[in-house]
Order: C-alpha cells, then sequence, then structure tokens
C-alpha cells in the first residue's frame, strides 16, 4: 500500500524512497567507520612494532662511551682481577686494535698476549649491550691462569666500535666476526690455535659462528664455549615481551620482525643459534646457570639436545644469567682448562 505526504518543491514523497536513503547511508558510514578502524589499528600495530624494535635492538649504553671509564669500573667490581688489569695495562700489554669492516664501519677490539709465547687464543664475546671490557675476569682466567692469548671484539655499536646503535643480536655480526678472525690469524700467525667463547648474545654469536664457520678458519678454530646463549632472537624477545609486558607474540613480535628484515635485513626467527648448532662440526661446551631466567636454562638445554658434534654440558647450581664464572671463578677456570686441553 502506498502511503503518500505532504508534496515537498512539487512533488509527493515515498517513504520507502526514504528509509532506502537512510539506509544506504548508514552503511556507507558502518563501511568507513569499519576502514578507519582496521586502518588505525594497522597504524598502531605497525608503531607498535616499530617502537619494540627499537626497544629491543637500540644500545643507548653506546653514546658517550669511554674506554678507561669502563676498565676502571671492571678493576673495582672484580678485585680478584685487578692486579693483572692494572699490571697489564701499566706495561703496555693491553692492546687495542681497530679495523674497517665490509661496509666501511670501524670496528674495535682489545687483545693481549700470553705470558709466554703460545699459539693457544681466545677469542672472547661479549653480551648484550656490553663491551669487550666486560669479558676481561673471563680473560683473566685464559691469560694469566691458563696462560692463552686473548682477543676480545667490541660488537658493532658496542664500546668502541662504530656503526649506529642497533644492536645485530649475535647475527647480523657474523661478517665482523669473520673478519676479526682474519685478525687473530695475522697477529698470531696460521699456527692459532683459537677457542670461541661467548656469553650470553656472545655466546649465540659463538653457536652461529660454529653453524657458519667460514672454510679460511676451519683449521685455526679448534672448538667452541657457549655461556647462556639464547636459542634464538625471536624465542628471546617473546620470553622478555611476555615476563616485562604480560603480552602476546601476536601481533607486536610478528611486527617488528617484519620490520627489522625490511630495514636490517634479518628477522627475528632466522637468527637462531639453535639452528646454526646442528652444523657445528667441532667440540662444543654449553654453560648455563640453572636459575637462568633471563635466557631460561631450558634454551640451553635444546641447543645441547640439537647439536649433533662432540658435546658437553655443564649446568651451575643455583646461578642467574651469564653469573656462573662470578659464581665460582675456580670452578669455571677449571672447567675451560679440561675442555680446552682436551680439544686444542
Amino acid at each position: 500500500m502506498l502511503t503518500l505526504h505532504s508534496q515537498q518543491g512539487g512533488r509527493w514523497t515515498d517513504s520507502r524512497h526514504n528509509n532506502s536513503t537512510t539506509d544506504m547511508k548508514r552503511k556507507r558510514l558502518l563501511k568507513n567507520i569499519a576502514l578507519w578502524t582496521v586502518i588505525l589499528l594497522v597504524a598502531l600495530t605497525i608503531g607498535g612494532g616499530g617502537f619494540m624494535l627499537r626497544y629491543s635492538l637500540t644500545n643507548t649504553y653506546h653514546r658517550g662511551y669511554s674506554l678507561e671509564t669502563e676498565l676502571d669500573s671492571m678493576a673495582a667490581r672484580n678485585p680478584e682481577i685487578a692486579p693483572w688489569l692494572d699490571s697489564i695495562r701499566a706495561d703496555g700489554s693491553l692492546r687495542d686494535t681497530f679495523i674497517t669492516a665490509h661496509d666501511g664501519v670501524r670496528l674495535h677490539a682489545l687483545y693481549v698476549n700470553a705470558p709466554q709465547p703460545t699459539s693457544s687464543t681466545a677469542l672472547l664475546l661479549h653480551g648484550y649491550t656490553d663491551d669487550a671490557t666486560m669479558m676481561l675476569n673471563i680473560g683473566h682466567a685464559y691469560n694469566a691462569r691458563l696462560g692463552f692469548n686473548i682477543f676480545l671484539p667490541d660488537f658493532r655499536a658496542h664500546g668502541l666500535s662504530e656503526g649506529g646503535d642497533i644492536v645485530g643480536m649475535g647475527w647480523a655480526d657474523l661478517p665482523d666476526l669473520n673478519e676479526w678472525l682474519r685478525v687473530v690469524r695475522d697477529v698470531y700467525s696460521d699456527s692459532a690455535r683459537v677457542v670461541v667463547h661467548g656469553v650470553s648474545m656472545g655466546g649465540a654469536a659463538a653457536i652461529n659462528i660454529a653453524g657458519h664457520e667460514p672454510k679460511e678458519h676451519a683449521d685455526m678454530i679448534r672448538c667452541y664455549i657457549d655461556d647462556c646463549g639464547y636459542t634464538s632472537v625471536w624465542d628471546e624477545f617473546a620470553s622478555e615481551l611476555d615476563k616485562q609486558f604480560g603480552l602476546p607474540t601476536f601481533p607486536l613480535l610478528h611486527t617488528a620482525s617484519g620490520l627489522c628484515k625490511i630495514i636490517y635485513g634479518w628477522s627475528f626467527g632466522e637468527a637462531a643459534p639453535v639452528e646454526s648448532v646442528k652444523n657445528c662440526r667441532k667440540p662444543l661446551l654449553i654453560i648455563h646457570g640453572d636459575a637462568d631466567t633471563y635466557v631460561p636454562t631450558e634454551m640451553g638445554l635444546r641447543i645441547y639436545d640439537n647439536a649433533t658434534c662432540e658435546k658437553e654440558i655443564w649446568l651451575t647450581k643455583g646461578v642467574k644469567h651469564a653469573k656462573s664464572y662470578r659464581n665460582d671463578p675456580e670452578a669455571y677456570t677449571r672447567r675451560i682448562d679440561e675442555f680446552t686441553r682436551k680439544h686444542m
């Protein structure tokens, strides 16, 4: 039945026409709201992912770095090595060197020759946002106690190495570490016998070298030690995202990893020592505190399980992240001595 209303501008209006127009406007409004909601969510996700990427990979400690200040601090925090550290600083035994990486970035390293000439050399790799000086306690064990040469590079974006403030997480650093291995060979000759020993991110880097060992250095590297390295950057960031913020991996971690791939050329998932270790062909010692919650102990166990090479694992009782040496320097020194004597 047709319902007619008053004339408007000389025409009769149909209520059904008015309702249809209203419905169309309402649908158009809902579509616009949905579209802008999606755009807003995408923008927030990308923004959140970008924030997480910067938060995770930016080394804020790199700015204003002073080597002398860090050496003083290391001696003050570790009085047991202070006399040795004072001695090698005073007599010039503690040396440093710079190289230019493949992309033009200037990189820095410290090194100390053994008390007596030897081909035994420890390449010591520091942790996330640390620097070479932070490995001088373990360096003392190798150099003063075991008679090794020690070589301690600053990862790019750490210490005196340049390269901005973005951390490579022991994965993007592989080309730099290959360059440092060439320097080790140049300094200590072709007869050098090397143990690659890293802590935390340095441990992850050691495993990544083991899984992608350059052929030119295969005869020089004799064994590897991973002290509390993570299974993958993805696993480590997922763990911290949950512990620090109570958030799931989706969508922030997926977005941050994708942005990392676009901007820096690698994703969190591919930076995976737990996969690299499958290709390790040299003896491997894994050290991990059984009370480590920062890089959970389970990560060390997974790396050990995935390794098909000759391997050992030492779980240090009641020890938190990266504290195995500090907890018991004598036991730590004895363990690395036993391991390196067998394989170097």
